[in-house]
């Protein structure tokens, strides 16, 4: 840029991320009169330009832009600003279906259970459908969990996951039930069997017969009423060796094991080349670490679901924290966290340019499914106990 810039050619992000670095630096060059109007009429820039002064607004414009470069430097300016503004108004506007739930929802779900609403809620608003549709559809299908022999929190994950199958829950609540009982009446019986149960029948894919034998072999493995169920139904016990190999390079002996294990669980299952992908997780964790218990299992998640940087995936976790702290979707800041990560994980892998959509190893509803346990009974429920 040491020469006047042609005022016809496009004004990409690294021509302003350049420019507002080399302001901040004091080496801007003092003929580029065009490109300085242009910002400082967008409240980037102050002075003249022969001694241009970023503001505040400019600083913030060269923070987004330096996170992105990898990926938005090419793209104009104005279409950077639009994805940017776009994928914050999403955000925001889940959030806002995430209290229309929790009005609708709370009356009807048990003292013990009324705090999970919070994490339900955000998931049902990451379906972006008509809220009292969905609203009606939850309530109806509580109506047939509520009976099932467990805790409200337990029965309600149950809901949750069958409120999000693909199949009339009329089809699935009677063998449902079946296994339940097997379970229970099993050793060691689940802590939490209206969940497993739904998850033997939901995941990866509904089917009326739950792989009860290879649940068991993975429960004596994994330790985790969940994990085991997950696994059961996507990946055969043979491959109990790969997933402690990936537990173990995940947790480093630093991390608990029970997050090392469900962060191994979520990417052995979804992601195409997990182990790959578990030093993704563990620098994503390492950035989540004090925030909330389960920094590896968030990670994890998001992970197997995006595939941005290290630094933009934590920087939109912060943004849609900012966002649940506004709305005030949960009272303490390990929940907050935990629902900052739900937001970020609804968002449509594509509506992020300049990066590529991988495919997970099984369907997408099996995919939400599982998104909803890892936040549910994971991430929650241990942001939960944080207090």
């Amino acid at each position: 840029m040491g020469s006047e810039r042609d005022p016809v050619s496009p004004v990409t992000a690294k021509v302003v991320r350049d420019y507002l670095s080399a302001v901040s630096a004091g080496t801007a060059p003092s003929t580029d009169s065009v490109l300085f109007e242009d910002l400082r009429r967008r409240g980037a820039l102050s002075g003249t330009a022969d001694h241009p002064a970023l503001t505040a607004v400019g600083q913030h414009v060269l923070n987004e832009l330096k996170i992105r470069a990898y990926r938005l430097d090419a793209m104009g300016l104005d279409a950077v600003s639009e994805e940017l503004g776009a994928t914050l108004s999403d955000l925001d506007g889940v959030a806002r279906v995430v209290t229309y739930f929790l009005s609708e929802l709370g009356p009807i779900i048990p003292p013990e259970a009324v705090p999970y609403t919070r994490i339900s809620a955000a998931g049902l608003a990451n379906r972006r459908t008509d809220p009292e549709e969905l609203a009606e559809l939850f309530r109806n299908v509580w109506g047939m969990v509520e009976v099932m022999e467990s805790d409200g929190r337990d029965r309600l994950l149950a809901a949750e996951l069958l409120a999000r199958s693909p199949v009339p829950v009329s089809r699935m609540y009677a063998p449902i039930m079946h296994t339940m009982e097997m379970l229970i009446q099993g050793s060691p019986a689940p802590r939490t069997p209206a969940g497993t149960a739904a998850i033997l029948h939901l995941f990866p894919s509904p089917t009326p017969e739950a792989k009860i034998a290879e649940y068991r072999r993975w429960r004596g493995s994994v330790g985790s009423d969940e994990a085991a169920a997950l696994l059961a139904g996507a990946v055969p016990f043979e491959q109990a060796s790969r997933l402690e190999k990936i537990t173990a390079a995940l947790s480093g002996g630093k991390a608990a094991l029970g997050d090392a294990a469900h962060a191994a669980a979520c990417l052995l299952i979804l992601h195409p080349e997990p182990e790959t992908a578990a030093t993704r997780t563990a620098e994503l964790g390492a950035r989540f670490q004090g925030r909330l218990p389960t920094p590896l299992t968030a990670a994890a998640l998001l992970v197997t679901r995006h595939t941005l940087s290290t630094d933009e995936m934590a920087d939109w976790v912060e943004k849609a924290v900012g966002i649940a702290s506004t709305r005030r979707l949960a009272p303490t800041p390990p929940e907050l966290f935990a629902m900052g990560i739900g937001l970020v994980h609804g968002v449509a892998p594509d509506r992020f340019q300049g990066v590529p959509v991988v495919a997970t190893a099984v369907p997408e509803s099996g995919s939400a499914i599982l998104g909803l346990v890892a936040l549910h009974a994971w991430i929650y429920r241990a942001a939960l106990n944080a207090k």
